[in-house]
């Protein structure tokens, strides 16, 4: 937190508010770029997979992608309760 105040101080808030927002919006746009790209290579069908970790815990995903926006749902019904 210190940094962070520190270069408000050097910048203002309102240069660091700015460039905060320009850098989530680029991140997002990527994502979404990615996951479009990837709901193409995959033929616009669901995408799913199970794993289990060494202790048998079981993790399963199911995710749906929007082509036309990058949304995307993630559904991790079936996966085995928090430990």
């Amino acid at each position: 937190m210190v940094l962070l105040n520190a270069l408000v101080d050097e910048q203002s808030l309102q240069t660091v508010d700015f460039y905060m927002h320009a850098i989530m919006s680029t991140a997002e746009r990527a994502v979404r770029d990615l996951l479009k790209h990837v709901q193409k290579r995959f033929g616009g069908k669901v995408m799913q997979a199970v794993d289990w970790l060494d202790d048998g815990t079981q993790i399963q995903l199911k995710v749906e992608v929007d082509g036309e926006t990058g949304d995307a749902v993630f559904d991790f019904t079936g996966t085995s309760a928090q430990m």
